[in-house]
C-alpha cells in the first residue's frame, strides 16, 4: 500500500469516526437528513472516487447511511441515498452497480 493509500485510508477512518459520533448524537431525531448534516459527512464526500472501494468494505453495516455518501459522490449511478424508504433497497442497488463496475465481486 502506497503512502497515499495509507493517508487516504487514515483520513477516511478519521472522518468515519467523527460521522459515527455525529449520528449517535442525532439518533433521537426523527428526520433522516440529520444523519448527514455534519462536517464529517461533507469531508467524506469531498474525498470523492478514491474512497468508493473503502465504502464498500464498510457497507455491510446497513445502519450507516453509506448510500447517502455514494449518491453524493456518484449521483445517478447506483441507487438512491437510502435516507427515505428501505435502506436495504438502496444498498442492493449500490452493490449491483459496484459489481457491474468491478468494484466488488
Amino acid at each position: 500500500m502506497s503512502q497515499l493509500d495509507k493517508t487516504t485510508k487514515a483520513a477516511f477512518l478519521a472522518y468515519l469516526a467523527q460521522w459515527e459520533k455525529h449520528m449517535d448524537s442525532t439518533s433521537h431525531m426523527s428526520f433522516p437528513s440529520a444523519r448527514v448534516n455534519c462536517d464529517a459527512f461533507d469531508k467524506l464526500t469531498a474525498m470523492g472516487d478514491t474512497i468508493v472501494p473503502l465504502i464498500f468494505e464498510k457497507y455491510v453495516d446497513i445502519e450507516t447511511p453509506w448510500a447517502a455518501v455514494l449518491a453524493k459522490i456518484k449521483p445517478g449511478h447506483g441507487g438512491g441515498d437510502g435516507l427515505l424508504g428501505d435502506p436495504s433497497v438502496a444498498r442492493d442497488q449500490w452493490f449491483a452497480w459496484a459489481k457491474k463496475e468491478g468494484i466488488v465481486r
